[in-house]
């Protein structure tokens, strides 16, 4: 699915294949060191050693999953320059930022427990709000002004973010 969103395509699909997987980035059991190398290679900048490398980590089927969706989307090879999870309990929020360093950003999410709060899209004075669900993919331009507002919610909101580049034809 496609959203139209400030002239600006927000892609959005489906798929719960990842969710157990995806837990695992939350209690523990998933080896993640793998995400620290990849910042550094991302300080140095070789997007062909960072592409690379994302196919030898132990999530590589999560990894293909995100860029194989932005590829076809966006027809051209996209490669994971960041990726991060993050628990959100009733007493945060997601404050106002883009990302300017990536081409592409966005979200998988794990877990949404009800009432755990939309995505917010700002525009000047205008915002467009995509509520949530487990399963669900986003990927946006990464200049888009996003946040997550402070939500009244039981539990914790659980989604593994990332940023894409887009390698040169």
């Amino acid at each position: 699915m496609l959203h139209q969103i400030f002239g600006q395509t927000v892609y959005e699909y489906q798929d719960h294949e990842f969710i157990t997987h995806a837990s695992s980035w939350f209690d523990g059991t998933a080896d993640l060191n793998w995400t620290n190398e990849l910042r550094l290679l991302r300080s140095i900048g070789d997007l062909d050693q960072i592409d690379q490398f994302c196919h030898t980590v132990p999530d590589c089927a999560f990894v293909n999953f995100i860029t194989n969706h932005a590829s076809t989307y966006f027809q051209q090879r996209a490669i994971l320059i960041g990726i991060w999870p993050f628990a959100m309990t009733p007493d945060l929020c997601h404050a106002t930022h883009n990302h300017p360093d990536s081409i592409l950003s966005g979200t998988y999410y794990v877990d949404t427990p009800a009432g755990s709060g939309d995505i917010h899209f700002h525009n000047q004075s205008q915002t467009h709000a995509i509520t949530p669900r487990p399963g669900m993919l986003l990927i946006w331009p990464s200049d888009m002004v996003h946040s997550v507002p402070k939500c009244d919610f039981v539990g914790t909101r659980r989604a593994i973010s990332f940023d894409i580049a887009l390698a040169k034809r």
